[in-house]
């Protein structure tokens, strides 16, 4: 399979047009449609913008090796429409989630909605606020949260309502059912170790991050 190929398979997978795709990634449209019929051979910098833009591993673009991100995405041009104009359901967008410390209560005020298709009932948004979950969620994200998924499997991103705040991190079960790490993407960002005596619970497993087209 070329690099052509897994782009196209890529940009099927997001239900994006050529046209869609190429503008969120800042790829000229012809170069998109001649890369995907393996007429155009890129170089690094535009493959790597392609992973950058759709969180995918840019190994996996150009050799097949390693795997996407856990985080599917959904890309979205869709906010505070009228809603007899929508023809999706209405997901709220109820707070911030630090990615840091967490340093802020958890509430459901709604902010606004998104409209997007085939999200779980009771189903809502989140806006990312911190750097420890760097470079797959940055400040100002949307993350789509289920709160009907309160069991995380190792390397799953949840929200966690963790010492009085919320905090979003990688859910890494120590062994032995001796608890979990809360384990930050960023190398840089504290991790948190949750013991069974530790106050923590889950909120819902993060299921996808929104894309805003401009």
């Amino acid at each position: 399979m070329t690099i052509g190929e897994r782009v196209r398979i890529l940009r099927k997978r997001l239900h994006l047009t050529q046209r869609e795709f190429s503008k969120k990634a800042g790829v000229p449209l012809r170069t998109l449609a001649s890369l995907e019929i393996n007429e155009y051979k890129p170089g690094y910098r535009l493959v790597e913008k392609i992973a950058s833009t759709y969180s995918v591993d840019v190994q996996w673009l150009f050799f097949g090796r390693g795997h996407q991100k856990e985080l599917p995405i959904i890309v979205s041009d869709v906010k505070n429409e009228d809603e007899s104009q929508i023809k999706y359901p209405a997901l709220p967008i109820v707070n911030t989630v630090p990615a840091g410390y967490p340093d802020m209560p958890f509430d459901d005020e709604i902010r606004y909605h998104f409209y997007i298709p085939n999200v779980p009932k009771n189903a809502f948004g989140l806006i990312v606020d911190g750097a420890s979950m760097e470079p797959e969620l940055y400040t100002g994200d949307i993350v789509i949260v289920n709160p009907n998924i309160m069991e995380l499997k190792k390397g799953e991103i949840g929200v966690f309502r963790y010492q009085g705040g919320a905090t979003i991190k990688i859910c890494m079960p120590l062994p032995g059912n001796k608890g979990m790490i809360l384990q930050a993407r960023n190398p840089r960002a504290e991790s948190y170790v949750v013991t069974p005596d530790t106050e923590c619970t889950v909120i819902g497993k993060v299921i996808f991050k929104i894309v805003k087209c401009k």
